[in-house]
């Protein structure tokens, strides 16, 4: 009996964890406008992207898994990397591949999502990447979802 008891709560936390995880499914964006830009001087953000859910597993392709991107002040295109993302609670804690940092995601309704920025965060490889401090203007970024799928 009390294997049963386990076998069931484990099923049903996978059940819980795919579901968490499905409400975060899909593509989120933002870009900041130039007025929000200049009243928040210190934000190195000026635009990010976040991918979850969308990847077919291991085998999936690699542009499918998930991921985080942005673009810094004084540069023009997104650089990203990976993420590995599990649930906790109603969040995602995230962890950015190869010690780029960590952050997790709260649902904010309206299809948006907080990130917070929990230590630093690496867009780009190891060696040249763009990183940004978790500090009192580059610790949470609100993103609105542009899609259920593949961030374009």
């Amino acid at each position: 009996m009390k294997h049963v008891m386990i076998a069931s709560l484990l099923a049903l936390s996978a059940v819980g964890a795919t579901a968490a995880q499905a409400e975060f499914k899909g593509c989120y964006e933002r870009v900041y406008d130039a007025r929000y830009l200049k009243k928040n001087k210190k934000q190195q953000v000026i635009r990010m992207r976040f991918q979850v859910g969308v990847g077919q597993g291991e085998d999936g392709p690699p542009e499918l898994a998930d991921q985080i991107e942005a673009t810094l002040r004084g540069n023009s295109v997104y650089r990203g990397s990976s993420a590995a993302c599990k649930v906790d609670g109603r969040e995602l804690q995230c962890e950015i591949t190869g010690n780029g940092g960590s952050f997790h995601v709260t649902d904010r309704g309206k299809n948006s999502v907080r990130i917070t920025n929990t230590s630093l965060m690496r867009f780009g490889n190891e060696e040249d990447g763009d990183k940004v401090k978790a500090d009192n203007s580059n610790r949470e970024f609100r993103l609105f979802r542009v899609g259920k799928g593949a961030c374009p």
